[in-house]
């Protein structure tokens, strides 16, 4: 019972702190921070009592003391930070992070892995409807119009960060769905995703993008023998192809965004590269 909680509350956190905004606009970032960290600690602290707690043996390794060594080191920092606000609010980010991190391995090893990895999918895509709704016209107070567009993070930025991180989730949901329908939807999602990220022109997005299909192309091609009757060789490509025909349709749509520049993309991709200055 307690690691059937624990998953929902990881499902639902996961979810919630993409969502999470005020609409006190007075605040700008931390309006969009201050929900979402708000999240990330009550979800942790769910972790904690009804999950980590209840172990009554710890097993360490190397993933797990190197997390701890971070967090004593974070610890020791703060007593010596200037501003010791700044410091804590950091070190409390880090501590609820690792506790989720401890929360999900231990779900991950009983077999709950694969509704943790749809709803951080769902979660993407959820983030990534929200940028394009504002590259697109919708209006909200939850909106910030200083680095459209963000969405419910309030910066394209994150909304592309996001969507590359969350983009491998989205990938293996889709090829291992249970149900055609399941495919279809998460092949939309990444269609979305494709979208989302071009419009965001977030070239560290971009980049993350490029070396994961890279990363992952030669595993998948010494793999492909597994993927007689499974679909998953067919599902891919219309992966790859939803992608593309989402950031081409990004593009040849009419936007709300107001670029410097009359080729904002093609600028973007030519400095790619450029770590001297933004796009």
């Amino acid at each position: 019972m307690a690691n059937r909680i624990a998953a929902i509350a990881l499902q639902l956190g996961v979810v919630a702190v993409i969502i999470a905004a005020v609409p006190y606009k007075l605040f700008e970032l931390d309006r969009y921070f201050v929900p979402k960290e708000l999240v990330l600690h009550s979800v942790a602290l769910v972790i904690a009592i009804v999950l980590i707690a209840r172990r009554r043996t710890i097993q360490i390794d190397l993933a797990d003391a190197l997390i701890a060594l971070f967090l004593a080191w974070s610890a020791a920092s703060a007593l010596f930070a200037t501003s010791h606000w700044a410091a804590q609010r950091a070190l409390g980010l880090s501590v609820s992070s690792a506790l989720i991190f401890w929360g999900g391995r231990r779900l991950g090893a009983l077999g709950m892995f694969r509704p943790i990895l749809i709803a951080a999918a769902f979660a993407t895509v959820c983030a990534a409807t929200a940028s394009l709704a504002q590259a697109y016209g919708f209006e909200t107070d939850y909106f910030s119009l200083n680095r459209a567009p963000g969405g419910t993070l309030g910066n394209r930025n994150f909304v592309a960060h996001v969507a590359a991180i969350g983009l491998p989730a989205l990938v293996w949901s889709t090829a291992t769905a249970r149900r055609s329908i399941g495919a279809l939807l998460g092949s939309l999602g990444v269609a979305v995703l494709g979208a989302a990220l071009v419009l965001s022109r977030s070239r560290a997005a971009w980049l993350a993008v490029a070396a994961c299909i890279i990363v992952l192309a030669g595993p998948l091609f010494v793999s492909r023998k597994y993927w007689e009757g499974a679909h998953v060789g067919g599902r891919l490509a219309r992966v790859l192809l939803a992608g593309a025909l989402g950031g081409i349709v990004a593009i040849a749509l009419p936007n709300k965004l107001n670029w410097a520049s009359d080729s904002p993309y093609l600028d973007s991709a030519r400095g790619m590269v450029d770590y001297s200055k933004g796009s």
